[in-house]
């Protein structure tokens, strides 16, 4: 069950949607810009017309790392429409009458006629003087234009005093040198003109922490932005705005237009709120800003949401707020509160971005470094009249911080959404397919060979209590299953299924839904999903699990269980710097291994003093290694495997180990491997049987680490294999 929760909050990590041809249109905004410091790169896109509709509008944000690498910091980063607003403010400023050398000085002293300055000559042992130096007077005496210079005068300074000095160097006098004009300066009014924007944040990302990142590093998230359909239209200003104070990341932005019918269909995008506003400072209270808002629902606005993105920054003093500390924010519609919210993202242990340099592991609020953040829905159609006005009021639960030095509070984004009725009355969606896929941000529950995944949503205004959901491997015979429940319009629902044959070698798997409430489905364009997905691997049937605690031993936990959720190996209450080992035999079939912190920081953790353990299987013959994970892995290791089922993935033979990843890759491939025969080689293929990739490597009973580059291959499936004396080796990978 844990597992499945962490990615219900992932927002909608695997949205790759399968379109049908012509009917989707790609816009980009920003390909491979370079964040190299805080600040904003603003580019216009060309988006189609108003003319298209779109079931869905997916936004592709894409982060990879330049040349001398990724930030080592965890950034805010939000993309946002620079919406033009056509209403043109000014700001003042002001030009002044004249200046003197370049200074608007209040007024000036000088004479038209040349001054001295006086001086005592040693050699000579009297009073002498030189001229003075002139001074440059530029008037600006045109009103209609007060910046341009309408004349300049050269003149000598005058209002001081020239001291006499006697033969001994002495000052005996002084003469005072006047002035023949006094000059009074003023200024003329400024009014610069500049349109109005509203910027509206779309889509809001937590960067890593990328100290350990290479220049080929990329990794794709994706958002669902289908909401902001009005204001995707025709030309478009963009800002990819980055809050970090070093060089950090490549961006690229890529919108997926899928042409079609979405659930409800959006009309207007209205901003409320949207600044950093500091929090629990009892002079200047967060609520000054998150003041109420009045606005008024057309006739023909049928339904509407407030959208609140909202994540704590700053931390020390009282509580560790915002970023530690979890507190409540409330939607008031018309000063009745109607939602009460928890500012908190209590999971970042189980992040896809695992074994960072930084705090990766820590909750935070509403945002975890290295993932998307997530966007709290306040359902308004249920309170509001269309026709009528509603007052719109978030608050803060009250708190003081009695430390305001570390600038503690809270980005705030929140918007009025309103569209028209729902589209349908009965209409069910395939939202996500979580497991079985090869998507990264998902490869915490993958590989799996057994119950998949999925997710689906009600999209009809007829609550949904049925359905049935059609599901397989590609090429592989199809697998059935009713669904019952009730959902209300937009709600989703995690469903495990039963397992499937997994079939061959095939790397695609789908899920379909029909018959929502026994009937037909009123709309069928968002009913099927396909994912590309990659087998487990085949284990041989005796090994050894074997855990090393850290000194926190108490914390962890490890199980080993088939299936059908018969438990075969299970501890806990583990002593700590204790080393434990279970040896099992097990029968052909799935297997899913687990290995929980209830500390939620692993075995191995660099910001704790509780040392390092490991957790990994082993060949009870050989005592050869085979799967080590990595200790820094946060709340918990998921692992599955087969036993006699070839899915895909080949059997290791006694005396060798061969691991590949990660698994999908993008650029990197990392293979570690142990020979104990004098010479093996190590061979890469593409899917038609080409070898891209051969090197002999000497044997060893010390684990090595090959990397091998795969930027210049396609994206598609790849085999590694090593071939021995004792037999070959084959994993199978996906480059991305």
């Amino acid at each position: 069950m844990k597992k499945i929760i962490f990615l219900a909050l992932l927002s909608i990590s695997s949205l790759k949607i399968s379109a049908n041809a012509g009917d989707t249109t790609i816009v980009n905004s920003h390909t491979a810009a370079h964040w190299n410091w805080y600040g904003s790169i603003d580019n216009w896109a060309v988006f189609p017309d108003t003319s298209h509709h779109y079931r869905k509008i997916i936004l592709k944000y894409k982060l990879g790392c330049p040349s001398g690498g990724c930030s080592a910091w965890d950034y805010t980063t939000q993309i946002f429409v620079k919406r033009h607003t056509g209403i043109y403010d000014s700001t003042l400023s002001y030009s002044p009458y004249f200046t003197v050398n370049g200074n608007a000085d209040d007024s000036v002293l000088f004479n038209t006629t040349a001054t001295y300055n006086h001086y005592y000559d040693t050699a000579n042992a009297v009073t002498d003087s030189t001229i003075s130096t002139p001074l440059m007077i530029v008037q600006y005496l045109d009103s209609l234009n007060p910046t341009v210079p309408t004349d300049t005068l050269w003149v000598y300074p005058a209002g001081y005093y020239n001291y006499i000095w006697n033969a001994s160097g002495n000052i005996v006098d002084s003469v005072y040198v006047n002035n023949d004009s006094l000059w009074h300066n003023g200024q003329y009014d400024i009014y610069t003109p500049y349109e109005v924007i509203d910027p509206i944040e779309i889509a809001r990302y937590i960067t890593p922490y990328g100290g350990n990142l290479t220049s080929t590093w990329n990794n794709t998230w994706y958002f669902d932005v289908t909401d902001y359909a009005p204001i995707l239209h025709d030309s478009v200003d963009m800002r990819a705005f980055y809050s970090g104070w070093s060089d950090g990341y490549t961006i690229t932005l890529d919108f997926e237009m899928i042409e079609g019918v979405p659930p409800r269909t959006p009309i207007r995008v209205e901003n409320l709120w949207s600044g950093y506003y500091g929090y629990g400072n009892p002079s200047n209270s967060i609520e000054n800003y998150l003041t109420p808002k009045t606005v008024y629902i057309a006739p023909n606005e049928l339904n509407s949401n407030v959208r609140f993105d909202i994540t704590g920054h700053g931390f020390g003093g009282t509580e560790d707020c915002s970023e530690f500390c979890p507190k409540m924010y409330y939607m008031k519609f018309d000063n009745v509160t109607r939602y009460s919210k928890l500012v908190w993202r209590d999971k970042c242990g189980l992040n896809a971005n695992s074994a960072q340099p930084g705090t990766w592991l820590y909750d935070r609020a509403n945002w975890c470094p290295g993932e998307q953040v997530h966007v709290f829905e306040n359902e308004l159609t249920p309170y509001v009249t269309p026709g009528d006005s509603v007052t719109i009021d978030a608050d803060m639960e009250t708190f003081t911080n009695l430390d305001l030095s570390h600038g503690a509070g809270y980005q705030v984004d929140g918007q009025l959404i309103t569209y028209s009725a729902p589209n349908f009355t009965l209409d069910a969606e395939m939202r996500e397919i979580l497991a079985p896929n090869s998507e990264f941000n998902l490869h915490r529950m993958n590989s799996i060979c057994d119950k998949p995944v999925v997710v689906i949503r009600n999209v009809g205004s007829t609550p949904l209590t049925s359905l049935t959901i059609d599901y397989g491997v590609v090429g592989a015979p199809s697998s059935t299953y009713t669904w019952t429940g009730n959902l209300p319009f937009l709600a989703v629902d995690t469903v495990t299924l039963p397992t499937v044959n997994w079939y061959g070698t095939a790397a695609k798997f789908y899920a379909t839904v029909s018959s929502p409430n026994g009937n037909a489905d009123q709309y069928a364009d968002n009913n099927s999903l396909q994912v590309n997905y990659v087998a487990p691997l085949m284990h041989i049937p005796d090994l050894v699990v074997e855990a090393r605690t850290n000194l926190d031993g108490s914390e962890t936990s490890y199980s080993l269980a088939d299936a059908s959720g018969n438990v075969i190996v299970s501890r806990s209450n583990l002593a700590a710097s204790t080393t434990y080992r279970d040896t099992v035999h097990l029968q052909p079939g799935c297997y899913i291994l687990k290995c929980e912190d209830a500390g939620k920081d692993g075995l191995s953790f660099w910001a704790n003093n509780s040392g390092a353990g490991y957790f990994r299987l082993k060949n009870p013959a050989t005592g050869m290694l085979v799967k080590s994970f990595n200790p820094d892995f946060g709340t918990e290791i998921f692992y599955e495997f087969t036993v006699g089922i070839n899915i895909g993935m080949e059997e290791e033979p006694v005396g060798n180990y061969l691991i590949a990843y990660p698994n999908p890759t993008d650029n990197i491939l990392n293979i570690d491997l142990q020979t104990p025969e004098e010479t093996s080689e190590l061979l890469i293929f593409d899917y038609q049987g080409r070898i891209i990739h051969d090197e002999k490597v000497e044997g060893s009973s010390v684990l090595k680490n090959i990397q091998v580059d795969l930027s210049d291959y396609a994206p598609g499936m790849y085999v590694v294999q090593l071939r021995s004396a004792s037999g070959i080796e084959t994993r199978k990978i996906i480059r991305n």
